[in-house]
C-alpha cells in the first residue's frame, strides 16, 4: 500500500478547516502574550504544526494520509501538553495522552488496514461507497470506536483528557476543546453511514457516548478549578457530540453538526478566558473568584455567553442547534433523546454555578493585574461569533447544511430555528433549564476530592499499564540482584540453551549432516576457533581472554571468506571489531587478574562447565534445524530473479536490505542510533564542568 494525496474539500470538511482558522488566529495571538517566554516560540511553531495536521486530516480521501495525520496531532499534543516540561505533573500527563492516543491510533491503522482488505478501496469515499458487512463490519465497528474513545476522550479511556490541562491555556483552548478532540466527532460522524446496521457500533457507542456525557457533566459540577471544571465539562460535551452524531436520524445529524461548531467556539472561548484569568489573579479556584464578574465585566460576560451556549440557551448558537438534534431523536431515537436530556441538566447545572460564581456575593477581594488586549479580545470574538450564528439563525442553518449534507443528503430537508414554537423538544429543554438549577443549588455546597490539572486521579488503569514496564523491571531486578553477575549471566544463558536445544533432542534425524570437506583453510579455521574458546577458558588474564575470544570471531571471518560470504565477513569482522573494543574499555578500571575464589571448588566448575556446553550446543542445534528448513518461497524466486536487473547486485541479501527493504533498514539504523544515545546519556556523568561553574544534568 501506498500513501496518496488524495484530498477532499466538502461542505463538513470546509467547516471543520474554517474552525481551525477561525479558532487559531485568537489562540495563536493569545500564546503570543501569555507562554512563558523561554516557551513562546516553541508553542507557537507546534501550534501551527498541529494546525495543518489537522486540516490534512479532515481534508484527507486517502485513509493512510489520515492516519498519518491522526497520529502527528496526537505527537504534537504529546510535544505541547509536556510544555513545562521540568514539572513531573506535565511529562506525566503528555505521556498518559500519547500512550491513550496512540492506542487509538493503532486501532485506526488496524481498521483501515480491514477496510481496505474488503472493500479493496484505499480511499475513504470508495469505501463509504462500498459498504462493508459481516464480520469485517463488527471488527471494523470495534477497533473505528475504539479510536473514536481515545481522542475524544470517551469513557473509560477519557482520564487523559484533565491530566492534558497541565499545557497552556491556549493548548488546551485549540487542542483539548475546538480541534483534537473533534476529530473523534469527525471520525464517528464520517464513519456513522458505513456501520449504521451493526448491533456492536450502534449499541455500544449509544452507552460509551452516555456515559461520558453523565459522568463529566457530574465530575463538572463538583470541581473546584475553573479549568478541571471546563475539562469535565469537556467529556461530557464530547459525550454529547458523539451521541448525536452517530444517530441515523437527518435531523438530528442537522443539529449534531451545528452542535460541534458551537461547542468549538465556545470552549475554545471558555479555556482562553481561564488563561486570562489565571494570568491576572493568579488562581483558578471558584471560591476566590466570586463576583468576578462585577469587576471585571468583559471577562464575565464572554464567559457567561459561552457557558449559557453549552447549556443550550437562547439566542446562542447552542440553543438552535440543540434544538434541532433533541427534535430529530425525539421522532427518530427516543433513547438518545432522553440521554440528551440527563446531559442537559448536567450542563444546565454547571454553567448556572459559574454564572453565579460570576457574579455571585461577596465579590472577591484578589487582586487582578493588567492583561495584554489580545488575551481578552480573543474570547470576546469567540463567543461573538457563537451569538452571531444564533440570532442570524439563516447564517448557522447554512454552516450547519453545508456541514450535514455531506454526511446525508437527508439532512438538508431540515433547517434550523431560533423560534421553534411550542413543540415537546423546547418544553424539555425548558424543563432541563429549571432541573439544572435545581440540581446547582442542592450540590452547590458539596466539596469532593477534585482531580485538579496534570494529577492522577485514585484508580488509574492507564497509569497503571504505563508503570508496568517499570514494575516488572524492579521485580527482575530484585531476583537477579542478590546473585553474582557471572550467576546471572549463567542463568540467561543455560535459559537461552535449553530453550533452542530441548527441541531439536526430539528428532536428531532431522538435524543435516554436517560435512567440512577436506580443505585445508576451513580446518585450520575450526583449529583456530577450538584453540581461542580453550585459551580463553584457561588463561589466567582478562586480557588474553579478551583477545582469544577476538580470535574465535576472525577465524570465524576466514571461514567466510573462504566459502564466498564476503558480506558476512564484513560483518563479522565490524562486530568482533566493535566487541573486542568494548571489552577493553570496560576492563581498563578492572583488576587485570579475576577473582579466582571458586577455582578449588569443583561443584562451582561443574556448574559453569555444563552451562557452558548446554549454551554452545544450543545455539549449534538452532543454527543446524534453521539451516535445514531453508526453502526458496515464489517471492524469494522472484527477487532472486530480479536481483541483477532491478537492484544491480549479485548478492541477494544486499539487494534486499538496500532496494527492496531500504525503509526498514533505514528505520533499523535509527533504531540503533537512538539506542546509542541513550547509552551514551547513561554514560555520562549527572555532573558536566563548565568552566564558570557545574551545571547539573536534569
Amino acid at each position: 500500500m501506498t500513501i496518496g494525496l488524495d484530498l477532499a474539500v466538502d461542505g463538513l470538511a470546509g467547516v471543520m478547516l474554517g474552525l481551525i482558522v477561525v479558532a487559531g488566529i485568537p489562540v495563536l495571538a493569545h500564546a503570543r502574550r501569555s507562554v512563558a517566554a523561554e516557551h513562546r516560540r516553541r508553542v507557537q511553531g507546534l501550534l501551527v504544526v498541529f494546525a495543518a495536521a489537522m486540516a490534512v486530516l479532515v481534508t484527507a480521501d486517502d485513509l493512510l494520509l489520515l492516519y498519518l495525520a491522526w497520529e502527528i496531532t496526537s505527537v504534537v499534543s504529546f510535544l505541547l501538553i509536556g510544555t513545562t516540561h521540568t514539572a513531573a505533573y506535565a511529562r506525566e500527563a503528555a505521556r498518559r495522552a500519547l500512550f491513550v492516543t496512540g492506542a487509538g491510533g493503532l486501532a485506526l491503522l488496524v481498521a483501515i488496514l480491514v477496510l481496505v482488505q474488503s472493500t479493496g478501496e484505499r480511499t475513504l469515499s470508495g469505501v463509504l461507497a462500498a459498504g462493508i458487512q459481516g464480520t469485517e463490519g463488527v471488527v471494523v465497528a470495534a477497533l473505528v470506536l475504539l479510536a473514536v474513545a481515545t481522542k475524544s476522550a470517551q469513557w473509560p479511556l477519557h482520564r487523559w483528557l484533565p491530566g492534558a490541562m497541565a499545557a497552556p491555556a491556549p493548548v488546551s483552548a485549540f487542542l483539548h476543546s475546538a480541534t483534537m478532540v473533534k476529530a473523534g466527532v469527525y471520525l464517528a460522524l464520517r464513519i456513522s453511514p458505513l456501520l449504521a446496521g451493526v448491533a456492536l457500533w450502534d449499541t455500544a457507542i449509544v452507552v460509551v457516548s452516555a456515559v461520558s456525557l453523565l459522568l463529566g457533566g457530574w465530575r463538572a459540577l463538583r470541581a473546584e478549578d475553573l479549568k478541571a471544571l471546563f475539562a469535565w465539562s469537556t467529556i461530557s460535551q464530547l459525550g454529547m457530540l458523539v451521541l448525536v452524531v452517530s444517530a441515523p436520524v437527518p435531523k438530528a445529524l442537522l443539529g449534531g453538526a451545528a452542535l460541534v461548531v458551537a461547542h468549538a467556539l465556545a470552549k475554545s472561548a471558555l479555556f482562553l478566558s481561564v488563561g486570562t484569568i489565571d494570568a491576572a489573579t493568579g488562581t483558578r479556584r471558584l471560591d476566590d473568584l466570586v463576583g468576578l464578574g462585577r469587576r471585571w465585566p468583559v471577562v464575565g460576560v464572554t464567559v457567561t455567553i459561552a457557558v449559557a451556549s453549552l447549556a443550550g440557551m437562547a439566542p446562542t448558537y447552542g440553543f438552535v442547534a440543540k434544538e434541532a438534534a433533541l427534535a430529530g431523536l425525539l421522532s427518530g431515537d427516543p433513547v438518545r433523546a432522553w440521554v440528551l436530556v440527563a446531559g442537559s441538566v448536567l450542563s444546565a447545572a454547571y454553567a448556572w454555578r459559574v454564572a453565579t460564581m460570576l457574579w455571585g456575593r461577596p465579590v472577591t477581594k484578589v487582586s487582578i493585574d493588567r492583561v495584554p488586549r489580545a488575551m481578552v479580545a480573543g474570547p470576546v470574538g469567540l463567543v461573538g461569533l457563537v451569538t452571531l450564528l444564533g440570532t442570524i439563525w439563516p447564517l448557522g442553518d447554512a454552516v450547519a447544511n453545508a456541514a450535514a449534507t455531506s454526511v446525508s443528503t437527508k439532512a438538508g430537508e431540515a433547517h434550523l430555528v431560533l423560534w421553534p414554537g411550542l413543540v415537546p423538544a423546547l418544553g424539555l429543554s425548558v424543563l432541563s433549564l429549571a432541573a439544572g438549577v435545581a440540581l446547582a443549588t442542592a450540590v452547590g455546597r458539596l466539596r469532593a476530592p477534585d482531580v485538579a490539572p496534570g494529577t492522577t486521579p485514585p484508580v488509574d488503569v492507564v497509569g497503571m499499564l504505563l508503570d508496568l514496564p517499570g514494575r516488572l523491571g524492579r521485580g527482575l531486578e530484585l531476583v537477579l540482584r542478590p546473585t553474582a553477575s557471572d550467576r546471572t549471566v549463567g542463568i540467561l544463558l543455560l535459559a537461552a540453551g535449553l530453550a533452542t536445544l530441548l527441541p531439536t533432542l526430539g528428532d536428531t534425524g532431522a538435524l543435516p549432516a554436517v560435512d567440512l570437506g577436506g580443505d585445508p583453510v576451513v580446518w585450520a579455521a575450526m583449529l583456530a576457533v577450538l584453540a581461542g574458546a580453550g585459551v580463553a577458558v584457561v588463561t589466567p588474564q582478562r586480557f588474553s581472554s579478551v583477545l582469544s575470544v577476538g580470535v574465535v570471531g576472525f577465524a570465524m571471518v576466514g571461514w567466510f571468506v573462504r566459502i564466498g560470504a564476503p558480506d558476512l565477513a564484513l560483518t563479522q569482522a565490524l562486530v568482533e571489531t566493535v566487541i573486542v573494543l568494548a571489552f577493553l574499555l570496560a576492563l581498563r578500571r578492572a583488576p587485570a587478574t579475576p577473582s579466582r575464589r571458586d577455582a578449588t571448588r569443583p561443584v562451582a566448575l561443574t556448574v559453569r562447565g555444563a552451562v557452558a556446553v548446554a549454551a554452545g550446543l544450543g545455539a549449534a542445534a538452532l543454527a543446524l534445524a534453521v539451516s535445514s528448513t531453508q526453502r526458496i518461497s515464489d517471492v524469494g524466486a522472484r527477487v532472486a530473479d530480479r536481483a541483477i536487473p532491478d537492484g544491480g547486485g549479485r548478492n541477494i541479501v544486499n539487494v534486499i536490505l538496500t532496494d527492496v527493504r531500504a525503509l526498514d533498514t533505514l528505520g533499523e539504523i535509527t533504531v540503533v542510533g537512538v539506542a546509542a544515545l541513550g547509552v551514551l546519556r547513561l554514560l555520562t556523568p549527572d555532573r558536566i564542568q563548565t568552566p564558570d561553574r557545574p551545571l547539573e544534568v536534569r
